[in-house]
């Protein structure tokens, strides 16, 4: 109710507006222009924020085929014309040198990312970084091998602007 007096208003204003201006006359029965009004259910919201995690074996930059499912799920989304945004983070445990974790994190990320490429998504939408064993899920102590660290965590986002 509170769009449609706004709406009316808006019309009224204008009409006036344009006969003060001499675009139409004050007397003559002026056809009014409205809007194109949605009919029926509103279009769905989408969450503006998503985030998808992969799995990784021990040593291994290797995409699962559940994550491989999961890559696809973001491609969907992508090919229905959601304008995202997509921010690849590389993760990995505290098993092994903390150089060589930042190593095998730049990998996890960017075996993802070009997944995502192969698959369509614009490179200029995607984003990798990578973590080495700095952002743990889970805390640890060095040298400790933990499976949920061993991650890609894909953020998706609506993009700002094209």
């Amino acid at each position: 109710d509170h769009i449609e007096a706004c709406r009316t208003q808006y019309f009224t204003a204008v009409a006036q507006l344009e006969r003060q201006l001499g675009l139409i006359q004050a007397d003559s029965a002026a056809r009014q222009v409205m809007p194109v009004m949605q009919i029926g259910a509103p279009f769905p919201r989408r969450r503006a924020h998503r985030e998808v995690i992969l799995s990784f074996d021990f040593d291994s930059a290797r995409i699962s085929g559940a994550g491989n499912l999961k890559i696809f799920e973001i491609v969907e989304m992508y090919e229905q014309g959601l304008p995202v945004t997509i921010v690849v983070s590389g993760h990995a445990d505290r098993a092994g040198p903390a150089t060589y974790n930042e190593t095998l994190s730049q990998r996890r990320a960017e075996t993802v990312r070009k997944k995502l490429i192969e698959a369509g998504v614009p490179v200029q939408l995607i984003t990798a970084i990578f973590h080495g064993e700095r952002r743990p899920l889970i805390e640890t102590e060095n040298g400790v091998r933990e499976p949920l660290n061993r991650r890609v965590k894909i953020t998706l986002d609506h993009a700002k602007s094209l």
